[in-house]
């Protein structure tokens, strides 16, 4: 879960996937929900295990004008796991057309453009998990 307003974000987060957002002042992407794994790499957490839930809550008091959130199937192409950051080209270049669309909340094309995007083979060859990507921009950005 994200909820966002100027200058603060809170995130609330349980199991692997991430959130992510784009810093207004300079632009670059930011980890706002790391993703979180099991014991081996292929295991999570989930909100029905019986041990508890291991929910992380994180509260980020910059200023960000995108946001993205997505399942464990975008991590190895969006994320640079061993440096601990997102890859900022590839949210920029989904996070533009989010930016510039004139349609306010849900963009029915734009999301089936989205949805082709993730379903090609060329994403596929890349990774067989879900593949879940929720994009997010201020108006104005």
């Amino acid at each position: 879960m994200v909820i966002a307003r100027a200058g603060q974000t809170l995130t609330v987060h349980v199991g692997d996937g991430a959130a992510v957002g784009r810093l207004t002042d300079d632009g670059r992407w930011v980890s706002l929900s790391w993703p979180e794994n099991g014991e081996f790499a292929s295991t999570t957490f989930f909100v029905t295990d019986d041990v508890g839930v291991r929910l992380r809550i994180e509260r980020t008091d910059r200023d960000l004008d995108r946001i993205a959130v997505m399942t464990d199937g975008i991590e190895r192409l969006a994320l640079d796991l061993a440096g601990g950051v997102p890859h900022g080209p590839f949210f920029q270049g989904i996070s533009e057309p989010v930016a510039t669309s004139l349609i306010a909340g849900r963009d029915g094309p734009l999301s089936r453009k989205l949805a082709q995007y993730l379903s090609s083979d060329a994403i596929n060859t890349r990774t067989d998990d879900d593949k879940t990507l929720i994009v997010a921009s201020r108006r104005g950005t």
